[in-house]
């Protein structure tokens, strides 16, 4: 599963798979019980791999992931490959590479700024500030407690509380070579501002990188972009 953890946003990739194979789903802990969510991506990994093991011990395996589900998938597989198992697919669903991508500069967000002004007019202004606004009011309603916790209820799904964990584990993890091959899934690059420094951004300020970062960390790539 993805940054929210829940697995069933999957269920169309899996009609569409052979029907021969079997296909299996791993939802995040905590999302459907008061068990706590995982706070690293590798206690993930290897809580996923006990689950995978019950169904089948031993490869070939084919492990995939959406989003920060990607890099569980990674991390299963170096662990397997460390065990001796063989992994014959790692599939990453427009997965991207933890890393710190650095922040905008004064001139990088006056360009944005400007570009975004030429093309929306008075909108754009009065729209960031609604936008600048609520998030403001987020930030202190969390900081004074007033921040409404929607995962109080253990028999109700807690997406949030899940996010919340997945994001910390992000934060956390370090990137390590993997020795082995992926295929990486994504859509097209959306690209709305070239900055200084070869930087790309798409309209939510998230960095583009052609191969989500990930060439230089393993053995090999392979990329198919998807429309």
């Amino acid at each position: 599963a993805g940054a929210m953890g829940n697995v069933l946003n999957l269920r169309h990739l899996a009609r569409i798979c052979d029907p021969r194979r079997d296909f299996y789903g791993i939802q995040a802990r905590g999302l459907s019980s008061d068990a706590e969510p995982h706070r690293t991506l590798e206690a993930a990994a290897e809580a996923y791999l006990e689950e995978v093991r019950r169904v089948q011990p031993h490869g070939p395996y084919y492990l995939g992931g959406f989003c920060i589900g990607g890099v569980a998938a990674l991390e299963m597989a170096r662990r397997l490959q460390e065990a001796g198992e063989q992994v014959a697919l790692l599939a990453m669903l427009d997965s991207h590479l933890p890393e710190v991508r650095g922040t905008l500069g004064v001139r990088d967000k006056a360009q944005i700024h400007i570009e975004r002004f030429r093309e929306d007019g008075p909108d754009y202004v009065r729209e960031w500030m609604r936008q600048k606004y609520a998030w403001e009011v987020g930030r202190l309603r969390r900081q004074v407690g007033l921040a409404k916790d929607a995962a109080i209820d253990p028999a109700q799904y807690r997406s949030d509380l899940v996010h919340q964990a997945i994001m910390y584990a992000r934060s956390l993890y370090q990137p390590r070579f993997y020795d082995g091959h992926i295929v990486l899934f994504r859509p097209p690059l959306a690209a709305k501002h070239h900055l200084g420094g070869g930087l790309v951004i798409d309209r939510d300020r998230s960095f583009l990188r052609e191969d989500n970062g990930w060439r230089r960390m393993v053995r090999s790539l392979e990329i198919h972009e998807l429309a």
